[in-house]
């Protein structure tokens, strides 16, 4: 009979964080409620070059989706090959609903930036071809799918890929609107669900409620990980016609430069001052040597979105000296109508991924 292997390492890096609660393992499965006879995507890695997009298995929620729904088949991902190993054992007494693979390796080279758009690719190709497509306005009967998302940076960014997908409709999306099940750690969780007027709140937060229906099925405490950390459970759905009316690059770039002082007044952010520096040299009869005065003069503005966008203010049709912090998730839609139209808005928004970044120590 299978049981759950404890590692007695921190499996693939220092931010993966595992499940090793049983009781919480079943509560979550019975939380997700999956339909009878649905098929399950457990995605239990972010799919990173350096190995730290990591996040949780041992095998105790896919056991829990064995035992306590009737789901017909589970697919299980992973890139840690102990993790898959064990997991292969669970297979072995599953009666054939439960597919693991080791993912990074078999599936998708090390080096590819695109990972989940590459995993969704393939199990489109090999293990869902026979997956009917439902209508927009449905809600997928018998495809849900689960991500474990890693802590700090690597998890905003696999969720960010989820929200592409729900924008796009790519990805599992291509079958209908898929529930999408994601373990959030706490951190995540407090930047990415704070409410209107909370200075903790994020671009990502804010894209989340654009597009997706949103609900809490368990918070689940810090005993029930290793290492401690409290998780919570959310149901993600996309909306049927999105709140989001602007393209998502123009909208996260207002977002990424409007959101970066959240306790200023958004007509302030519009209008970034720039200075430049005076020196005046006044020679004193007393003296013998030069004292240097360093005056400021303000010479012209320039926006944090381009030069001349505080014109932009004048279109809207709210007060812009409201706190950004206080900004509600329609109006900055509307600021990102306005900014799309605006010939003068920059060409390149984006902002590349460094999959070579590595985190600073601070002293």
């Amino acid at each position: 009979m299978w049981s759950p292997k404890l590692l007695n390492r921190l499996p693939a890096g220092k931010f993966r964080l595992s499940l090793i609660d049983k009781q919480m393992a079943v509560s979550a499965a019975k939380a997700i409620n999956i339909p009878d006879n649905a098929t399950v995507i457990e995605i239990n890695s972010g799919w990173s070059l350096n190995k730290i997009f990591r996040s949780a298995c041992l095998g105790f929620l896919t056991h829990a989706l064995l035992k306590h729904t009737n789901a017909k088949k589970i697919i299980a991902l992973d890139n840690d090959q102990e993790c898959v190993e064990n997991l292969m054992r669970l297979a072995e007494e599953s009666s054939g609903r439960l597919e693991v693979t080791q993912a990074e390796n078999n599936i998708v080279s090390k080096f590819a930036s695109n990972k989940l758009e590459v995993i969704c690719s393939w199990l489109q190709k090999e293990k869902l071809a026979d997956m009917q497509v439902y209508p927009w306005e449905e809600v997928h009967p018998s495809l849900i799918s689960i991500f474990h998302l890693p802590d700090k940076m690597n998890g905003d960014y696999l969720l960010n890929q989820i929200m592409q997908d729900f924008y796009n409709r790519s990805g599992f999306q291509t079958y209908g609107r898929v529930r999408t099940n994601v373990f959030m750690p706490a951190y995540l969780y407090e930047k990415n669900m704070a409410m209107l007027g909370d200075i903790k709140r994020c671009k990502q937060g804010v894209v989340m409620e654009s597009l997706a229906n949103i609900d809490i099925l368990r918070m689940i405490p810090e005993r029930a990980y290793t290492p401690k950390s409290i998780n919570v459970l959310l149901s993600l759905t996309p909306q049927v016609q999105p709140k989001l009316k602007a393209q998502l690059d123009v909208f996260e770039y207002v977002l990424r430069h409007v959101l970066s002082k959240k306790t200023v007044p958004l007509c302030d952010i519009m209008r970034h001052e720039i200075f430049c520096l005076c020196l005046i040299t006044d020679i004193y009869k007393a003296i013998s040597f030069p004292v240097i005065i360093v005056k400021y003069f303000n010479i012209y503005s320039n926006s944090t979105l381009g030069a001349g966008a505080e014109s932009l203010t004048k279109n809207l049709s709210f007060d812009s000296r409201v706190l950004v912090k206080d900004v509600t998730v329609e109006q900055f839609i509307e600021l990102a109508q306005i900014f799309e139209q605006w010939p003068f808005r920059p060409v390149n928004l984006h902002v590349a991924f460094n999959e070579n970044y590595k985190r600073r120590r601070r002293n």
